[in-house]
């Protein structure tokens, strides 16, 4: 190509006409992220003229080089390499600009369009209006927020190419039936792997859970907590089910839904190796249950964090398996910066006579401030080195043994 005809052809590319400076450094980190990657998809909406190979294109000289430097500021090696991977014709240019726009203008955050075109970067050629913006203003209007729409894009751009009325509309309506919060609604899409074929998928397992006596309470909250499970093979998914029921559950109450989703995630070599943990320490099979029931998500933690905590529980404080069911809030927290500060402090005035070691268990599970006025500012004129030194504890860096974050998150 000609120096002459290349400049006119690129004086032909409309760059960008939004926000042009937060532009070139955003796409700057979009096309970093989308070098290397194969331009190919599954996807069928996004295949089309915008985008071919350039096999046989003189790179060094292409209009596509010529945007990549002066529209995202991307080093010269740099906008070569995804030059080789892009080829952005003249017409194109333009509807990438109105793709990245209109996902701002449904306010999906820049991090999360990131990923999406990362992991999808021919997005940046589908039709904005025909295709993009139709479920974007569905999703809105129903209650979705931009980072749970661009959470949802992420897990499934498929969506985009599915029909509203025959696909998109049917699967809402399914999922208002069991669930009442339009926001929710925006979560469970979220966590689900595929949108296709929901209700189909998760018709069977709902008439199971359905013959065998669950309230739709019940099912509402597996469904918004764990909706991949619904779409499991039915054989499979009555079989956890049973299993669950087994081990002593209620199965109208939401401690059902956690032990369920809690005991989904594990095979029965997981499971049994868990249980090994505790028949180390003494404990019996039925003492295991009793704590599975109280706190479900507490058997996904690691072998070596129960591990420290039965050490600790036990071998530190004395404590019995049924000390540790009946306290087993307890085991949210972290040991490190919560339950030993607070033990040392008790264990100081238990030396001097202050503290029956008996209301251990009460004691640990205050909060920070109705311990400190019960346990340490009650004594100030007795021990006034007694809030220097839990606050010296409580703040010590020490090796972790156990954070307060897991199965908290785990029944979530």
């Amino acid at each position: 190509m000609h120096w002459t005809s290349f400049k006119s052809r690129c004086k032909s590319i409309t760059f960008i006409s939004w926000k042009p400076q937060m532009f070139r450094s955003f796409g700057k980190r979009l096309l970093q992220i989308i070098v290397g990657r194969d331009s190919s998809t599954n996807l069928p909406f996004l295949h089309g003229p915008s985008l071919r190979s350039i096999s046989n294109v003189k790179i060094q000289h292409s209009p596509t080089l010529y945007y990549l430097k002066n529209a995202s500021g991307l080093s010269p090696d740099l906008s070569l390499k995804t030059s080789q991977k892009l080829f952005i014709r003249t017409s194109s240019t333009s509807r990438s600009e109105t793709v990245l726009a209109l996902f701002d203008t449904y306010g999906l955050p820049e991090p999360q369009i990131s990923k999406l075109i990362s992991k999808y970067p021919l997005l940046l050629f589908a039709d904005p209006d025909n295709t993009l913006k139709p479920k974007l203003e569905f999703f809105s209007n129903i209650g979705i927020s931009g980072p749970n729409i661009a959470n949802i894009l992420c897990r499934d751009p498929s969506v985009l190419d599915c029909s509203l009325e025959d696909h998109v509309i049917p699967l809402i309506n399914f999922l208002k039936s069991f669930i009442h919060r339009d926001g929710d609604i925006g979560v469970i899409l979220g966590r689900l792997r595929l949108l296709k074929g929901i209700p189909e998928l998760m018709g069977p397992n709902i008439d199971i859970l359905r013959q065998q006596g669950f309230p739709d309470s019940v099912i509402s909250q597996l469904i918004l907590r764990r909706p991949q499970l619904l779409t499991w093979n039915a054989r499979r998914f009555k079989e956890k089910l049973q299993q669950t029921k087994q081990m002593g559950f209620d199965t109208s109450s939401l401690l059902f839904v956690q032990g369920f989703q809690a005991f989904a995630q594990m095979n029965k070599t997981t499971w049994e190796a868990k249980l090994e943990v505790f028949r180390s320490f003494g404990w019996m099979e039925n003492e295991s249950l009793s704590l599975f029931r109280k706190q479900p998500g507490y058997l996904t933690r690691s072998e070596s964090i129960i591990r420290t905590h039965l050490d600790f529980y036990m071998k530190k404080l004395n404590w019995t398996p049924m000390d540790i069911v009946e306290n087993s809030d307890l085991l949210h927290q972290s040991l490190e910066e919560k339950i030993i500060p607070k033990c040392l402090v008790l264990g100081v005035l238990s030396s001097k006579g202050m503290f029956e070691k008996e209301r251990l268990g009460k004691a640990l599970k205050m909060n920070e401030v109705k311990f400190l006025k019960k346990f340490v500012m009650k004594f100030e004129n007795k021990l006034p080195e007694l809030l220097k030194y839990y606050k010296s504890m409580a703040e010590s860096p020490r090796p972790e043994t156990g954070s307060e974050e897991g199965s908290r998150a785990d029944n979530k």
